[in-house]
């Protein structure tokens, strides 16, 4: 948990998927193609982060508080 990728960011599929969302929209030229995953990508983190988040300190308690604190959710935390 505390290893890799990891060690910065909780939730790194859903940083990759929201950064293959955003080179999609400027790659496609198509006003549906390109914007729609990232529509589609931005509800789903929204939804499932807290979901995920409450099951791990049900799991984890007090380390995954402390593991909270120390990293970003999709995007490090600046020092």
């Amino acid at each position: 948990m505390k290893e890799g990728v990891y060690k910065y960011i909780k939730h790194p599929i859903y940083a990759a998927h929201l950064v293959w969302a955003l080179a999609q929209l400027l790659l496609i030229p198509n006003w549906i193609a390109g914007p729609s995953f990232l529509l589609l990508s931005i509800p789903l983190c929204l939804y499932r982060i807290p979901k995920e988040e409450t099951m791990m300190l049900k799991q984890f308690g007090g380390e995954y508080k402390k593991y909270i604190k120390k990293t970003g959710r999709i995007f490090p935390k600046l020092r």
